[in-house]
């Protein structure tokens, strides 16, 4: 897909069709993304503790060293555990076997020299010290939830300076459609305000493209909201 709209259009459509998807609260940039970025979710799935005989990220390294072209590695489970579960390293793997984003349910840590990878990493935030003997993955490669949003290989995830979502494979193409239309209605009202136009009136291309998504009742991409 291209021209993807901004993940706050995708947010707005994502709750009028009653779909849980966004991931941001919690997770925020930890290193932006100067434009938008869109990759299908290849999903691992972390716990708090170690495992006997060590070895406990070997997957999570098996997996960043296979081919992750346009893919958006996305790290769940580990938002308990009293570490960094993601640095500059892991950054750099990913970006190196194709990756185009990384999404931590958990904190990352060396955030100033992340940015010099050029893979925007979304997470929940900052530990300085790392995860080793304090985590460990369990799955790769299966179906995830961060913060009540599930998350399924496959998925689409997209994220921009303002947040990131996740959007059904089975819908994302109906999901991205309307928020298109609301997108181009935001662009529309803000060009009326530039005009001199009453906020009141030039609203009106908003609630026109709401009112259209509620009546057409979302049929191709979801159930609406009652």
């Amino acid at each position: 897909m291209i021209e993807l709209p901004p993940t706050t259009a995708l947010a707005d459509v994502l709750r009028l069709c009653g779909v849980e998807g966004c991931l941001t609260p919690p997770l925020a940039a930890m290193t932006p993304s100067p434009q938008r970025v869109c990759g299908r979710a290849t999903t691992v799935q972390m716990q708090p503790g170690a495992v006997a005989g060590g070895g406990a990220f070997e997957e999570l390294y098996a997996l960043l060293s296979s081919d992750l072209s346009g893919c958006a590695v996305v790290v769940a489970g580990a938002a308990a555990v009293p570490g960094a579960v993601w640095g500059q390293i892991l950054s750099r793997a990913a970006a190196g076997s194709g990756a185009v984003a990384a999404v931590i349910d958990g904190a990352v840590r060396d955030r100033v020299e992340l940015a010099t990878e050029g893979l925007p990493v979304y997470a929940q935030g900052e530990n300085t010290t790392g995860a080793v003997g304090l985590a460990h993955v369990e799955a790769v490669g299966v179906e995830v939830t961060i913060a009540g949003v599930r998350v399924v290989p496959g998925d689409l995830i997209v994220l921009d300076a303002a947040g990131t979502v996740c959007l059904p494979q089975e819908r994302a193409d109906g999901l991205v459609g309307a928020a298109r239309r609301l997108a181009a209605a935001e662009a529309d009202t803000l060009e009326e305000l530039a005009r001199g136009r009453r906020l009141i009136d030039a609203y009106e291309h908003k609630r026109v493209v709401i009112a259209a998504l509620r009546a057409e009742q979302m049929s191709s991409i979801g159930s609406p909201v009652s």
